[in-house]
């Protein structure tokens, strides 16, 4: 949720709507498994870039 006080300057707060535990579980497992497979993903890279 974003509100936005009137102050001088301006600023914007933010708080979590009832759908992001939800997310940052989500969030969670994808960047947990982009670690553990990181090598992998590294060497992929690397021989998608090196052909010709």
């Amino acid at each position: 949720m974003r509100t936005v006080p009137p102050t001088v300057p301006p600023k914007v707060e933010y708080e979590l709507t009832s759908m992001a535990p939800e997310l940052h579980e989500t969030l969670v497992g994808l960047v947990g498994r982009a670690e553990r497979h990181r090598p992998g993903i590294i060497r992929a890279r690397a021989d998608y870039d090196a052909r010709p």
